[in-house]
């Protein structure tokens, strides 16, 4: 979510503007829950956990190739697993990221080691938190 986005959102709660600044900097700390926001209100903190989720991806797994390929396992924040892929090219980097939970086909998923069959697909949000 741009900041942009962010304000919009408050606002419709009837929240100034600065409070979305407030949030959105924590956010890009990496602030996990509203709780750590200690700058704010502990009343608007409250109602902030009421009404919104703190989504993230976690990697929990990184395989290095000898080509420099760099393979990502992530975990959502609802415990799924999803995959991604940083290559890079002479032109420059280009990634690959799964915008499926699980995997179709075990035997071509990067992580084969690690059996998760094929669950859903992510929503608009999931991906752009991913």
């Amino acid at each position: 979510m741009t900041l942009k986005e962010l304000q919009e959102e408050l606002a419709c709660a009837g929240l100034p503007r600065f409070r979305a600044g407030q949030v959105f900097s924590w956010l890009h700390r990496g602030a996990e829950s509203f709780q750590e926001m200690t700058d704010i209100s502990k009343d608007l903190r409250l109602m902030l956990s009421e009404r919104y989720e703190i989504a993230w991806a976690r990697a929990v797994q990184k395989r290095v190739s000898k080509d420099g390929t760099v393979k990502y396992l992530f975990q959502l924040n609802d415990g799924e697993l999803i995959e991604s892929v940083l290559m890079n090219y002479h032109h420059g980097y280009s990634i690959c990221i799964s915008t499926q939970v699980g995997c179709m086909y075990t035997d071509t998923c990067f992580y084969s080691n690690i059996h998760y069959s094929y669950k859903t697909s992510l929503d608009v949000q999931q991906e752009r938190n991913a």
